[in-house]
């Protein structure tokens, strides 16, 4: 492993995820005191759908894994999985997830949705998908790394499976969120 595709320090790691997740809900808690609701949930709106795109830009490095680990040299294929791992890439994979969240939680209270089961559903798969998705990568990427070490034959099916994961629980959140069924 390159020293570039090492984890955040946790101390640092902690900090900058308290802030993203803090900062938004403490600017949502205030806007609520003083009734400026509904301008403060454009504002929200609009960070949530860019960090949401933020997010999903951060996976373009390990989306290229997935897709082309079959297709690929061996030398290509450890780039593509360094370049996955890498600070920057998990730094802001985490970053955009919080603001995600954090606005996400905190247009639930703006909007008074805690009450309906859609809000709770979409949190509840955001968690699950989330988790299942550092699992499968974080085991996934050190399987490959450890193959590519050993020369031995790549299976990219378990990337296949994260990948499946993430966009068909993508199309659950957005279902949910657009159309609140319950």
């Amino acid at each position: 492993m390159t020293a570039s595709a090492q984890v955040l320090p946790p101390k640092q790691a902690a900090a900058l995820y308290l802030t993203v997740l803090i900062v938004p809900l403490a600017i949502g808690y205030v806007a609520m005191m003083y009734g400026f609701v509904a301008d403060v949930f454009r504002w929200f709106l609009l960070v949530h759908i860019g960090s949401l795109l933020g997010f999903m830009l951060s996976h373009g490095a390990p989306a290229i894994v997935s897709l082309r680990l079959s297709s690929t040299t061996l030398e290509t294929t450890r780039l593509y999985v360094n370049l996955a791992r890498d600070r920057l890439v998990v730094l802001s994979m985490g970053a955009t997830l919080g603001l995600v969240l954090s606005t996400g939680i905190s247009m639930g209270f703006f909007g008074g949705y805690w009450s309906r089961g859609w809000i709770w559903a979409t949190l509840a798969s955001a968690i699950i998908i989330t988790f299942s998705m550092s699992f499968l990568g974080r085991s996934q990427f050190d399987r490959t790394l450890k193959s590519l070490g050993e020369g031995t034959p790549l299976e990219p099916g378990m990337f296949r499976l994260a990948a499946a994961i993430g966009l068909i629980g993508l199309f659950l959140i957005l279902w949910l969120a657009l159309f609140k069924p319950f």
